[in-house]
């Protein structure tokens, strides 16, 4: 499948705009799931690493139901600005197939410093988790 238009940023907000528009990512969750399957693009990423990624050491009981979930929301979004078939159910996880070109997780105008300042927010942000204050 030849996706043409789809540009994906991780650096700042994580953004989605496929041919349609703009995708709307609602939750911290959400926002994660994409960034962790756009960092792999292409490959499989497997159920057991998103979970630990987006729960950490202590996932809920329900994570694998809940992920099948934020999967599902994922998959809607996309498919509302012509993205419906990126995300795809591969065992022993998930792919976004587009091209790791597609992604954009340095902007060409950052400097050395902003991008350092963004890495360590990125693993400060998963090691303490997304704040309880904010939408999964």
């Amino acid at each position: 499948m030849v996706i043409g238009v789809v540009d994906i940023r991780l650096l700042g907000p994580v953004e989605v705009t496929g041919p349609g528009g703009p995708v709307e990512l609602v939750g911290v969750r959400q926002r994660a799931l994409v960034a962790l399957l756009a960092l792999n693009a292409g490959n499989v990423v497997a159920r057991v690493r998103l979970i630990d990624a987006l729960w950490g050491e202590d996932p809920p009981r329900t994570a694998v139901r809940t992920l099948q979930s934020h999967v599902t929301r994922v998959r809607q979004a996309l498919r509302t600005c012509g993205l419906g078939d990126v995300l795809l159910a591969r065992e022993p996880g998930y792919v976004l197939a587009v091209g790791r070109d597609r992604v954009t997780t340095v902007p060409t105008t950052a400097s050395a410093s902003a991008v350092s300042a963004a890495r360590t927010v990125a693993i400060f942000v998963r090691l303490i988790g997304p704040s309880s204050s904010q939408p999964s």
